[in-house]
């Protein structure tokens, strides 16, 4: 998976979700390692993306539906 298709499942996720969703569930979806800070920088990255690309409710979504595991939104 490349890292276009990497963001594009990110904001697919993010728009379909109905509730906040965990980066450790987010990690099992995608297929990634969650150590480090990996998980975030693909959400800051897709972040990036759509904000770039003029597609502010994308990238306004994908900033408010992850959060780690106490709660906390990750961006």
């Amino acid at each position: 998976m490349n890292q276009i298709d990497l963001y594009n499942k990110i904001a697919d996720i993010a728009l379909n979700a109905k509730i906040p969703i965990k980066i450790s569930e987010l990690a099992n979806i995608l297929g990634v390692e969650k150590n480090g800070r990996n998980i975030h920088n693909y959400i800051r990255g897709a972040y990036g993306h759509f904000k770039r690309n003029n597609d502010q409710i994308t990238a306004g979504k994908i900033s408010g539906v992850f959060t780690d595991e106490n709660g906390n939104y990750v961006y």
